[in-house]
């Protein structure tokens, strides 16, 4: 696994053995850290397909164990787990890995995930070599709907878009036609893999949608990377307190312009009323000029709170305080850095 310069010394190593013990739902790699007994999610990784693990090793005066890579071809049968001495947690995760490169299986598909028929469940049916599926990302509304973490996910972006007023249910005037819209869930991550919140998303299908009927404008500015260094180059060197700010379900808070209508929540049709439409009032995730109409929203905002615009960067915002103290704001789509002299007028 390589390490990256941000999470090495100088003349650390560039990159250390570990064992792969599975696949993410996000397209990364499962690690096993066999020294530290942790999980890791890493993409960049280079996979030894003739090497093997020996975990019998042991250091002197410590329980933990020595990653001892050998060759496949020497003797696969060293490759065995002490169990003892793994905590209770990572044991059936480690077994996983006791296939050898050699011993391979055509996988097959469970619930959109792809596993291997060998050992996968024991007497009472249950899956014991695959706790990394738990927290995969459902493949539909009707798996989301059966686990409760996901339906609290779905109810919460609903109670937002009621919250926000976004939409009314409506016959569908003559002439006009609907945009479909989906659920699309995603587990969002901490820095160390584990998972911070589950998210629901009611998106539209944008690409349904036609220039010049359902949408015109488009463009909204969003902050380069370079504006962003400049902004905290600005703060180091002035020693300026620095926030971030995120605004939940930013879309839903931009006004249309143009009549849209979407059909009705996959799973949530009201009774009696299937042949009704919403019609959007604000953006939904996905419409082609929902970018635009919230930039539109938190530009004319700041505005109102006196805050300039930057004519060079239409992302950057300065505001001009009390004792002639500045506020600056970058803006890139739905997330603020904020920084200034006074940590009261931030």
């Amino acid at each position: 696994m390589h390490i990256p310069n941000a999470k090495r010394r100088k003349l650390g190593d560039k990159r250390e053995p570990i064992i792969l013990v599975g696949y993410h739902e996000t397209g990364a790699y499962r690690l096993y850290h066999p020294l530290n007994h942790s999980i890791v999610i890493n993409r960049d990784v280079k996979i030894c397909e003739n090497e093997a693990w020996d975990l019998n090793k042991k250091e002197k005066n410590s329980s933990h164990t020595v990653p001892t890579i050998i060759e496949e071809d020497d003797q696969v049968e060293q490759v065995q787990l002490d169990i003892e001495d793994q905590p209770e947690v990572h044991v059936e995760e480690i077994q996983a890995t006791r296939t050898s490169a050699r011993q391979r299986f055509a996988s097959t598909r469970l619930t959109g995930h792809e596993v291997t028929p060998n050992n996968l469940v024991n007497e009472e049916g249950e899956f014991v070599h695959f706790a990394l599926l738990t927290d995969a990302e459902p493949i539909n509304y009707e798996v989301a709907l059966n686990e409760e973490m996901w339906k609290n996910a779905i109810i919460e972006e609903l109670n937002s878009i009621n919250r926000n007023n976004t939409w009314k249910l409506i016959e569908l005037p003559a002439n006009k036609k609907t945009i479909d819209v989906k659920w699309i869930f995603k587990l969002k991550l901490k820095p160390n893999g584990e998972v911070a919140k589950h998210k629901a998303r009611l998106v539209a299908r944008g690409f349904m949608q036609k220039a010049g009927m359902d949408y015109f404008e488009v463009y909204a500015p969003v902050a380069r990377l370079e504006t962003v260094r400049l902004i905290v180059a600005i703060t180091c060197g002035s020693n300026w307190p620095m926030h971030h700010l995120d605004v939940k379900s930013a879309f839903l808070n931009g006004p249309l312009d143009e009549e849209v209508y979407v059909t009705h929540p996959p799973g949530f049709k009201i009774k009696g009323k299937e042949n009704m439409v919403y019609r959007l009032y604000k953006t939904l995730y996905g419409p082609k000029q929902a970018p635009r109409a919230w930039n539109k929203r938190i530009d004319s905002f700041l505005v109102q709170q006196d805050f300039v615009k930057c004519k060079s960067k239409f992302d950057v915002y300065v505001k001009k305080g009390i004792k002639g103290n500045q506020l600056l704001i970058c803006l890139y789509v739905d997330d603020l850095i904020v920084t200034g002299r006074d940590v009261n007028e931030i």
